[in-house]
């Protein structure tokens, strides 16, 4: 009798566990920013509106390579331009993604925070985040993902 009390228990404690893995992945793909729909079209209501943190998903032509920051935050930064003329600038971290080999009038779909500036906006956190504060980003250049 012992046995299958024990059985039971562990039955349960499996499912519990299961459930709250359940519970968890719906809140997290419940959160505003998960699913984002591509389009430069996003960028540009924020930027009339003046909204930032707001994720976003665009597709780009280089137009200007820029130096890299230096220090312990090492970012690439390169400013493309949306097929709406919006220029934004790309500021990817080298610290926890390797460099994107762009190049001047190479095309990228780039996902990420964008921050609303006055010259267009600031596209950033283009790299996988391992925290719950915001949601992946990564950049995309000849097939490769960069994140």
């Amino acid at each position: 009798m012992a046995k299958k009390k024990r059985h039971s228990k562990l039955f349960a404690a499996f499912f519990t566990g299961i459930f709250v893995c359940a519970v968890a992945a719906a809140i997290w793909y419940a959160i505003p920013g998960y699913k984002i729909e591509p389009g430069y079209w996003v960028v540009e209501d924020a930027y009339r509106n003046y909204q930032s943190q707001v994720m976003a998903e665009v597709t780009g032509r280089v137009v200007r390579l820029l130096p890299d920051d230096p220090g312990s935050n090492r970012q690439q930064k390169f400013v493309i331009t949306l097929k709406n003329q919006q220029n934004l600038m790309v500021i990817h971290s080298l610290r926890y993604s390797e460099r994107v080999p762009v190049a001047v009038n190479d095309e990228v779909i780039v996902r990420g925070e964008y921050l609303r500036t006055e010259p267009g906006g600031v596209i950033h956190s283009t790299h996988w985040d391992s925290g719950i504060k915001k949601r992946h980003g990564w950049i995309s250049h000849q097939g490769t993902l960069y994140q």
